[in-house]
């Protein structure tokens, strides 16, 4: 029998279904064009196919092939058929913007895989969101290959260069061209692409290309999120975008340096230039060619300490999937080693234990619940701040390994006090004696099922919003400032050449018996772990559907103030008792805390769910296709 924690109930009654339920998710737009033009010509196509059957049964029965009742009979089956032709979902693209979404359906419906429709999604949303992501940046990448039956993880994070020491990160700043990793977005597509791609390369690109070339409105959260690095770099440094950075501001700015509003045209020439010969040279073009070569002349004039060796030496890691299974039946599937998958892991695992239903939020019982996934949170928090790239640190798999064993987990429960918090300072004895600097702003992520089987959960980065802030004006590529994700103390994060710095990216491929029942992940920094355990908890926990899971509110551990961070709009009352009761200090968010982007697959009838985060404004796409009843095959 399976444990609370993981009971579900056959299929879902409200789901995206893009021609039927036109207020789930928003998702209006998702049947395929091929779908919409049989509806309204379905009149006429089905008059010419009965003229030409008849035709051929006459054909049939002049040469005496077939006897007239069998003639007669087919010809009504394959009518009948005809008529009876449906839409069935076979896939899904959830983005977190709807023409994203669209663009990866689109790929899927010209019989692209996954990981095609993954790359051209990512592509139109660095286009829509480049405070969020971009090829300056980076991602990791989780991709389910079903010939094979296994996953793959691909990871294209931005590395330290040759120059940056542990010495170099005590002079980075939040951002700033010391901050800048090598980035390895295009890199990662590459690899992904060369082992599983279907269409050509450069396909994957006309459609960002096309958006480029008639110019992309400014987002709200664009403007919300320059308008946020604005006042940071204001209250830090006492400087103005338009000064300190003025070759972004040039883009995104005015020339009295106000932020451009909502709906504004902006036309990044340059970068569509550049995109357009990464399409046709593939990623060589930025990695050892003449983008290579502008983009480093750009960087290193503006103090960076990249050099022409560091882009041509870069390669991802393909690394095998972290998996643990979670509930009788339920296995993860994420990304391992300085990553947010070992977090998750763990946090699943823990709450395994405590066996989650409906029950526990019951009016009686929902504070205590709320407390008990506080106390976990913090815990992950704080193994956060322990974990680093393993080929770097000894025994590092090993001690990962730990963080979601059976002995640590029993070991943990047995910590919690479940009537109070404890002194911050005990759960970091707990785990490590190691304290971080870095979070992740500038994220986005994407989740991708494919008609085939195949199943791509990708997220991608350039930390912070805008990242670095440093725009290359030869290229039009905005940089990461990931090394500021290395920490300026500690045992396990600390820069050196070569090594990538811990992550909270997640993203996840869960498994029911064997076949995929959840692609799933987020953007949220060292937010995303505890935000994807709570979606799974009320999914699957709680017999949540999966948008109620997707919109449920959401609360994290912030390690560095040691508190409760909640949405604004979190329950009063249970924030409240939290606060009151059991001694958590507790402080509303002003911005964004996650936006997931997620794809249900119902284990017992195989109905598809997409659901995109709204607090992004993100929509998902289903895949549909027509297809005749078995009967007529």
């Amino acid at each position: 029998m399976e444990s609370g924690m993981f009971r579900r109930r056959l299929g879902e009654t409200n789901h995206i279904d893009g021609i039927n339920n036109s207020h789930a998710n928003g998702d209006t737009e998702e049947g395929s064009y091929k779908a919409k033009t049989f509806k309204k010509y379905r009149y006429p196509k089905r008059f010419i196919i009965l003229v030409f059957l008849v035709v051929m049964i006459i054909a049939a029965n002049y040469m005496g092939i077939i006897g007239i009742s069998s003639k007669l009979e087919y010809m009504l089956k394959l009518s009948d058929s005809v008529i009876k032709r449906r839409l069935v979902t076979t896939g899904a693209v959830a983005a977190d913007n709807l023409e994203c979404s669209q663009i990866g359906r689109d790929i899927l419906l010209r019989h692209g895989s996954a990981v095609d429709a993954a790359i051209a999604t990512l592509l139109c949303c660095h286009n829509i969101h480049p405070h969020s992501s971009g090829i300056g940046g980076s991602s990791i990448i989780i991709i389910y290959d079903p010939k094979e039956n296994k996953t793959v993880v691909i990871n294209a994070k931005a590395v330290s260069p040759a120059k940056g020491t542990h010495e170099v990160r005590m002079n980075i700043t939040a951002v700033g061209p010391l901050s800048i990793g090598i980035p390895g977005e295009i890199m990662g597509y590459w690899e992904a692409h060369q082992r599983y791609g279907k269409l050509p390369w450069k396909e994957l690109f006309a459609p960002s290309i096309a958006m480029l070339e008639k110019g992309v409105g400014m987002t709200k959260d664009g403007v919300k999120s320059a308008e946020f690095v604005k006042l940071r770099l204001s209250e830090r440094s006492n400087e103005t975008l338009e000064d300190a950075y003025p070759e972004l501001c040039e883009i995104f700015c005015h020339e009295n340096g106000e932020v451009r509003q909502e709906g504004e045209i902006i036309h990044r020439l340059t970068y569509l230039q550049t995109l357009r010969k990464i399409a046709k040279y593939g990623a060589d073009y930025l990695y050892s060619g003449e983008g290579a070569e502008l983009l480093i002349s750009d960087l290193q004039k503006q103090g960076s300490i990249l050099t022409l060796d560091d882009l041509k030496n870069y390669q991802p890691l393909i690394m095998e999937s972290l998996k643990q299974q979670i509930a009788d039946g339920i296995v993860l599937h994420t990304t391992a080693d300085h990553s947010g998958g070992i977090l998750l892991a763990f946090i699943l695992k823990t709450l395994q234990g405590y066996n989650i239903t409906r029950e526990s939020f019951s009016a009686a019982n929902e504070v205590k619940t709320y407390h008990l996934l506080t106390e976990i949170f913090k815990f992950s928090s704080t193994i956060y701040h322990s974990v680093g790239d393993a080929r770097f640190t000894k025994d590092m798999d090993k001690t990962l390994k730990t963080y979601y064993s059976e002995n640590f987990i029993q070991s943990v429960h047995n910590f919690i006090d479940p009537t109070k918090t404890q002194d911050a300072e005990l759960y970091n004895k707990f785990v490590s004696d190691s304290f971080g600097q870095g979070r992740d702003e500038g994220t986005t992520h994407v989740s991708v099922l494919g008609p085939d089987g195949d199943a791509v959960s990708i997220t991608s980065s350039i930390n912070h919003y805008y990242g670095s802030l440093i725009y290359s004006k030869r290229t039009g590529i905005i940089l990461n400032n990931a090394m500021n994700s290395f920490f300026v103390d500690g045992l396990y994060n600390l820069m050196e050449p070569g090594k990538i710095p811990a992550s909270g990216s997640a993203p996840s491929i869960l498994f029911k018996n064997g076949d995929v029942v959840l692609v799933i992940g987020s953007s949220g920094g060292d937010r995303i772990s505890s935000t994807l355990a709570m979606v799974v908890m009320e999914l699957f926990s709680l017999n949540k559907t999966l948008t109620e899971a997707v919109r449920a509110k959401r609360y994290y551990h912030d390690w560095l103030t040691t508190s409760l961070v909640h949405e604004s709009d979190f329950p009063e009352h249970i924030i409240n008792q939290l606060r009151d009761n059991y001694g958590h200090v507790v402080i509303p968010r002003r911005n964004l805390i996650s936006a997931v982007q997620a794809i249900y697959k119902d284990p017992t009838i195989g109905k598809i769910i997409a659901h995109s985060d709204e607090r992004k404004q993100g929509k998902a796409c289903l895949v549909k296709q027509t297809v005749l009843p078995d009967s007529i095959l």
